[in-house]
C-alpha cells in the first residue's frame, strides 16, 4: 500500500490507485498522513474537516468517516483510536512525500560528495 499526498490525496494498492471520493474523507486522510504514526486529537480532525461548523454530533460524524476510511484500507487496523485521538499507521516507504524527501536528501548528499563542475 502506498499513500499519495503530493497532488490529490490517494491510496495505491495492488489493484490500482483510488482517491477517497469526497472532500471530508480526503481531508481526514490528509491530516492523518501529515501526522502519520502519531495520534491526532479529535478536535484537530474536526477543525480540519468542518472548520467552525462543529456541533454536538461532530464526534459521531467523525467516527463514521473513520469507519469508512478503515473499510477503504487494506488493513482496517491501520487506523487506531485512543484517548489521544485517531492514528494512522504508515510503514516506512509508503508515503510519497517521505520517499521524495529521502531521494532529495540522497541527491544532496551525492552532490556534496562529488560536486558537479
Amino acid at each position: 500500500m502506498e499513500f499519495e499526498v503530493l497532488g490529490p490525496v490517494a491510496i495505491r494498492t495492488g489493484t490500482g490507485r483510488s482517491t477517497m471520493g469526497g472532500q471530508l474523507r480526503s481531508t481526514l486522510l490528509g491530516v492523518l498522513l501529515a501526522r502519520a504514526n502519531r495520534p491526532v486529537p479529535v478536535s484537530a480532525l474536526a477543525d480540519a474537516m468542518w472548520n467552525d461548523a462543529v456541533d454536538d454530533r461532530t464526534p459521531q460524524k467523525l467516527h463514521l468517516h473513520v469507519h469508512k476510511l478503515r473499510r477503504f484500507l487494506d488493513d482496517p487496523d491501520r487506523v487506531s483510536s485512543s484517548a489521544g485521538g485517531y492514528q494512522l499507521r504508515v510503514l516506512p516507504g509508503e508515503l510519497d512525500a517521505e520517499r521524495f524527501e529521502s531521494l532529495a536528501d540522497e541527491a544532496a548528499a551525492r552532490v556534496a560528495a562529488d560536486p558537479p563542475e
